[in-house]
């Protein structure tokens, strides 16, 4: 990647320190420009959040209801780390899924006690053998023993 020189406009390249046409010092914008987008790639990813964190996070999601009030804080917050704010919208989807399925598992177990305080299963059941054959056949097996 080539530069110009400020002072005479002669073509120098990036990594000389001096004009080769005027021998006027260059300015090193370039490096300090790589090095500004490294430090804003760094901000943009945030810090790295240990398996401390990890765990002292998990803890305060098992509380009941400060788990919701803390993980809506993490995911609006504007000054927390991206890593923070990803894993509170992880936990917040997981938990909506198993709240939505647990409802419709206590909803449908719910409405089989009810259908079956209103079956009676005794007069729906039938048997392939006759009730008295049955009794007959038991007895009479009773009695070979």
């Amino acid at each position: 990647m080539s530069r110009v020189c400020k002072k005479c406009g002669g073509a120098v390249k990036a990594e000389d320190s001096f004009c080769m046409h005027c021998g006027m010092p260059l300015e090193k914008e370039e490096a300090f420009k790589e090095e500004n987008i490294k430090d804003e790639k760094k901000e943009e990813k945030g810090e790295v959040l240990s398996v401390w964190d990890y765990l002292l996070m998990l803890i305060i999601l098992a509380i009941p209801v400060v788990n919701i009030i803390v993980c809506i804080f993490w995911i609006i917050g504007k000054n927390g780390s991206p890593n923070r704010k990803n894993f509170a919208k992880a936990w917040m989807i997981l938990a909506v899924v198993g709240t939505l399925l647990s409802g419709l598992l206590s909803f449908g177990m719910f409405q089989f006690l009810v259908m079956d305080n209103h079956v009676d299963w005794e007069h729906h059941i039938e048997y392939s053998i006759p009730e008295e054959q049955f009794i007959d056949g038991f007895l009479s097996d009773l009695n070979e023993v």
